[in-house]
């Protein structure tokens, strides 16, 4: 090694001008009662219960698909088209209002998300650990939280503070939007 290299590898950290940075970008502190800390705190809880509505509107889009595959169909008679077009479309427009408060947070959101919820838990066997975990998220003491009129003045507080979507959940978006093109074309096809 010459002089001149072995002067930079020698040199103390704050002289040497080729080191990488090491101040962090989000590094700071925050007391605990300071708005940014709370919204840190509670940002997964909030994406989380974000992300129940975004549930309800593929439930919704299920329902509007199914609809629109009987109705194309023949069917016996006016009562069972009121049963099976109409019945489907009502509750897939009541699923998109409450996803809509469910997205803003929306405190009355949390009662028939619970109601849906149930109902799918009652269904289906998978649906009962992912009940259980929807009305932690909803009813358990962060959730209140994050409901409430006090955290919506954190998020306007904060509103640069944001939680990134994985890509994982972009490919489970995808596989579902493909199954539901894939429900609809066979739908169709009967």
């Amino acid at each position: 090694m010459d002089e001149w290299h072995q002067k930079i590898v020698a040199a103390p950290e704050h002289e040497n001008p080729f080191r990488a940075p090491t101040a962090g970008f989000g590094d700071q502190e925050f007391p605990d009662d300071h708005p940014e800390s709370i919204r840190h705190k509670h940002l997964s809880h909030e994406t989380t219960a974000k992300s129940i509505g975004a549930i309800h509107i593929g439930a919704g889009i299920i329902c509007c698909v199914l609809a629109l595959g009987f109705a194309v169909g023949e069917l016996p008679h006016t009562n069972f088209l009121i049963l099976v077009v109409i019945l489907p479309i009502l509750l897939a427009f009541g699923l998109f209002y409450v996803a809509a408060a469910a997205y803003q947070l929306k405190p009355w959101s949390r009662t028939p998300s619970a109601i849906l919820s149930v109902a799918v838990g009652a269904v289906t066997c998978i649906g009962i650990p992912i009940t259980a975990y929807f009305l932690f998220v909803m009813f358990g003491k962060n959730g209140q939280f994050v409901y409430s009129d006090e955290y919506k003045e954190v998020v306007q507080k904060t509103s640069q503070t944001k939680l990134e979507t994985p890509t994982i959940g972009w490919v489970i978006l995808g596989c579902f939007l493909i199954s539901v093109i894939l429900l609809l074309k066979y739908v169709i096809a009967y």
